[in-house]
């Protein structure tokens, strides 16, 4: 018995499905029966390694479904002839294995099967052809600014606004209130002068990086950050660049962060997400760094129903 894997393509945006198609093929000369091959999640791992070698992580998902694959019992047999191989398997990698950042990535699928000879059960481990998964990002315009662009995931409905510190605010929104596992999902988050009078405010020129993010899901426990989110994490803490001015009341500045990039949001489940803005505020004539709070922004990650007629 062997396997093979492929996908629909070489190449993929960062916060594209990325699905492989796995097929299990008796390569041998005479039938071949084999235990658990009508469960063709639960016995396929893979191994998934960088650029570098290093070994990608199992996103919240694969932990969840590595553990369920070790519970599953025996779900019958299949005898294959010569030549005779399963329907492809469609696995969402991408789900279960956390490939947020930049590069390109070797993967191979292991199987464990058990092959029914004289009566016993015989474990093998097959393993498929590598395969190579690029994960790159189209190159941003040069008239693109997230300051000032047109707002994408601004939905039609009043914004709701956080706390007012010093005169300032922040709000949160998102497209949708409800998306799928493995669909993007991108919030949008607006600081903004809500009083009546000339503010003065400081913020780093790179409008991302002024913003964090506490969410949490099952059971109000912190839901952890990708591998991309990591990266991102550091060079906001390294960066130096900043920019200061007095501001008109209505002013307002905005960014759209790709959330689920940052975070991983791969269990279904319903998340609570806030924003948290640091800026630099005039107090009592001082100069004093300030928490702004975005309000509580509800984000559902639900698989649709599976029909009748539907295979995954």
């Amino acid at each position: 018995m062997a396997i093979s894997i492929r996908a629909n393509k070489e190449g993929y945006l960062p916060e594209e499905n990325v699905r492989i198609s796995v097929i299990l093929r008796n390569v041998g000369k005479a039938p071949t029966t084999v235990a658990n091959a009508n469960d063709e999640r639960g016995f396929y791992t893979f191994d998934v390694t960088d650029s570098k070698g290093k070994l990608v992580k199992l996103t919240a998902y694969g932990g969840e479904e590595a553990e369920r694959t070790s519970r599953r019992a025996d779900h019958g047999t299949t005898t294959f002839e010569p030549a005779e191989e399963t329907i492809p398997a469609e696995l969402p990698l991408s789900r279960l294995h956390d490939l947020t950042v930049e590069d390109t990535y070797t993967v191979v699928a292991k199987g464990q099967i058990f092959i029914l000879k004289d009566g016993k059960q015989i474990s093998r481990t097959v393993i498929s052809n590598e395969l190579k998964i690029k994960i790159d990002n189209r190159p941003k315009k040069t008239d693109e600014n997230i300051a000032t662009s047109t707002a994408t995931t601004q939905p039609d409905r009043q914004r709701q606004w956080g706390p007012e510190v010093e005169g300032f605010a922040v709000s949160m929104c998102a497209k949708k209130d409800s998306y799928l596992p493995e669909e993007k999902v991108q919030v949008q988050v607006t600081v903004k002068n809500v009083s009546k009078v000339e503010k003065w405010i400081s913020f780093e020129h790179d409008e991302r990086g002024i913003y964090d993010f506490e969410i949490t899901g099952p059971k109000m426990k912190r839901v952890k950050l990708t591998a991309y989110g990591e990266r991102e994490s550091m060079r906001t803490k390294m960066r130096a660049d900043v920019g200061a001015g007095t501001v008109q009341p209505g002013w307002e500045m905005t960014a759209d962060f790709p959330l689920s990039r940052l975070y991983d949001l791969t269990v279904e489940d319903t998340y609570t997400v806030v924003a948290k803005g640091t800026f630099s505020l005039l107090v009592a004539g001082k100069d004093k760094i300030q928490i702004i709070v975005s309000d509580k922004l509800k984000i559902e990650i639900k698989d649709r129903p599976v029909k009748n007629d539907e295979t995954k």
